[in-house]
């Protein structure tokens, strides 16, 4: 299966312009922004709620070798394994020699934008896999 990513502008254009569903799209557009006020409304708590989130997020970045480091350490814990990329680069060789260690050919995969960054489908397909991609994550 072949990513259309690169693809998005055109298709959204596409299904912007396709007469079906324009009254879903009118009906999103109008109706989610009075439905985002009134769930904020209910949450008098909201905004310190959202600065709460911001400031764990930053935290977690200004130290996420520590957490990655943790993270590795639970995965190896539990019998897993981590596999370390500098670059997309490894990352798609690391894939592949999982793939080729298997005897693998077909690989079912759930779409991420990591996999999305890193060209990952493409460079299964050129290896010779066979690729399938699924939204089981959302």
């Amino acid at each position: 299966m072949k990513s259309t990513a690169h693809s998005f502008p055109e298709n959204a254009a596409e299904a912007i312009a396709n007469p079906k569903l324009q009254a879903p799209l009118r009906r999103i557009s109008m109706g989610f922004p009075f439905a985002r006020k009134a769930a904020v409304d209910r949450m008098p708590e909201w905004q310190q709620l959202r600065d709460a989130a911001a400031a764990m997020k930053q935290h977690v970045l200004g130290h996420l070798d520590h957490y990655l480091e943790t993270f590795e350490g639970n995965v190896l814990a539990q019998g897993g394994v981590v596999h370390w990329a500098r670059d997309a680069q490894e990352a798609r060789a690391a894939v592949i020699a999982i793939c080729r260690q298997n005897n693998a050919r077909k690989i079912t995969k759930g779409k991420s934008m990591v996999t999305e960054e890193i060209g990952l489908n493409e460079a299964l397909i050129a290896n010779g896999f066979e690729t399938l991609e699924t939204d089981l994550g959302e």
